[in-house]
């Protein structure tokens, strides 16, 4: 609501001219009462608008490869999280990707980035295309996180991810741990079926043990991005919420590296031989289908209805 000014210059343009004393008084008082009265209903009933002027309250950055069959559940949960905006980095896709993706890009909710770089190490591709997004979104989103397509972030106390943000506008980094998710030993997840409804066995919680983290930043406080976290600008805060004494803290990344078997046999392993020139032992490939298969966790069940609708 525009904020109304009383001030005498105000009151001269509206009282006519030849009033004096107490009837000048009287009408001053009565205009007065009438804008102030007109000013708290306004505030009542408009929108208040933000305080800052960014399109966007929170959007996600994130750089993906072959990854067109996760794509839309992806997105979906984070839109369902209040997520706004995306930007994908596609780092020499040759699957349906675009097929996925257009009509994010005709909404106007995805900005889709070529990104064909090749190095030996993924992570310096995944920096490159951080920095890129930076610049992009710093006038453009409020928040920003740092995640990747088999990567979820959940909300432990609030309905959505802005809920959650919105307690932490006093710092400019908000530190997230890993939840590592398994196979499942599903060979495939079937036509129709959602990711996060069905590989629901996890690590167990170790209290004490820490997982790697991933972050949510406002862009314009950041330094310089790394793979996991950011580098602030000087004098600005991190809230941490990796306490590994905590098996559910307000906020988690479930993590769903090898997505399923089908997925870990086919693009995970070419990734391995490109970037490492070695393919796994058949024992090291075996611990890749049965690590993370500790317990159930069914967290993801609560949003299965929405998503499937959004997505299918």
């Amino acid at each position: 609501v525009k904020p109304i000014l009383y001030n005498d210059t105000l009151f001269e343009k509206k009282v006519p001219k030849g009033l004096n004393g107490s009837m000048n008084k009287f009408i001053r008082l009565f205009f007065t009462l009438f804008l102030l009265t007109t000013s708290l209903l306004a505030a009542q009933f408009l929108e208040v608008p933000r305080k800052d002027k960014t399109p966007y309250r929170l959007s996600v950055c994130a750089m993906f490869q072959q990854e067109a069959r996760f794509l839309k559940e992806w997105i979906e949960f984070h839109k369902m999280m209040g997520v706004e905006h995306f930007y994908l980095y596609n780092n020499n896709s040759t699957d349906h990707y675009l097929e996925v993706l257009q009509p994010y890009i005709d909404s106007g909710e995805v900005d889709l980035i070529k990104w064909n770089k090749r190095a030996k190490r993924w992570t310096a591709i995944q920096i490159d295309a951080y920095k890129n997004c930076l610049r992009r979104a710093e006038k453009q989103t409020r928040w920003l996180a740092f995640i990747d397509i088999d990567e979820f972030l959940v909300p432990y106390e609030d309905a959505t991810l802005t809920e959650f943000l919105a307690k932490q506008e006093n710092f400019s980094q908000v530190i997230v741990m890993w939840r590592y998710f398994g196979t499942g030993h599903v060979e495939k997840i079937p036509e129709g079926g959602l990711l996060t409804e069905t590989l629901l066995q996890r690590e167990a919680f170790v209290p004490g043990k820490k997982n790697n983290i991933k972050c949510i930043v406002k862009p314009r406080d950041v330094e310089t991005p790394l793979v996991h976290f950011c580098k602030l600008k000087e004098k600005k805060r991190s809230i941490h919420f990796n306490q590994a004494e905590l098996e559910f803290p307000p906020i988690l990344c479930h993590h769903y590296w090898a997505r399923d078997i089908d997925f870990l046999n086919t693009v995970k392993r070419d990734r391995q031989m490109r970037l490492k020139g070695k393919d796994w032992t058949p024992e090291e490939y075996q611990s890749l289908i049965d690590q993370y298969n500790e317990v159930t966790d069914e967290k993801m069940l609560q949003y299965a209805d929405e998503l499937r609708w959004r997505v299918f």
